[in-house]
């Protein structure tokens, strides 16, 4: 696989920083709150995918992705 980020991607970092969060945004936009909280590895493991092929072109391979901290606001939070 080349090196094709070096020399046609300007800033890498930023391009897959932006990539990650549509992809996160989209993926999470498409589960219930419950899946989310109960199956973040699973979520996870989507958002990876989606990055890793659209990174594949450029030579960067995406080994994982961590949801660390899932913030749900308090008019979503059952009492």
């Amino acid at each position: 696989m080349g090196k094709k980020y070096i020399l046609e991607v300007e800033n890498f970092f930023w391009a897959v920083s932006q990539l990650a969060q549509t992809s996160m945004r989209n993926v999470i936009g498409e589960v219930i709150l419950d899946d989310l909280l109960t199956q973040r590895n699973v979520v996870a493991e989507r958002i990876k995918n989606l990055v890793d092929e659209s990174t594949e072109e450029w030579g960067i391979d995406i080994i994982s992705v961590e949801l660390k901290d899932i913030k749900v606001p308090e008019s979503m939070i059952r009492t």
